[in-house]
């Protein structure tokens, strides 16, 4: 799951890099509840942007993919990233 940074440095990286440089609403919209799997991710930003997903190019759409897999990825490997299950849970006394 992308923390409030990289979901930002993922928006600005799809509208620098790919040219998806999506409205001000539709930047709300995503932040306040960003798609969790990469291709609905992918999908969510191409029809914020107007386009049908199914009619886009396969070459742009596999590098809007490319770019949203990437950033997923790096967030997955974070260190910051960690489970909640690693906290220690208390243990019952007696």
């Amino acid at each position: 799951m992308l923390n409030a940074a990289e979901l930002e440095a993922l928006l600005n990286q799809l509208c620098i890099k790919n040219g998806f440089c999506l409205p001000s609403d539709e930047l709300r919209r995503l932040s306040a509840d960003p798609p969790q799997e990469v291709d609905a991710f992918a999908n969510a930003v191409i029809l914020a942007e107007g386009l049908n997903p199914e009619m886009l190019s396969k070459q742009t759409y596999r590098a809007v993919r490319e770019t949203i897999s990437a950033a997923f990825a790096r967030s997955a490997s974070s260190p910051n990233n960690s489970l909640k299950s690693d906290v220690a849970k208390p243990r019952a006394l007696g």
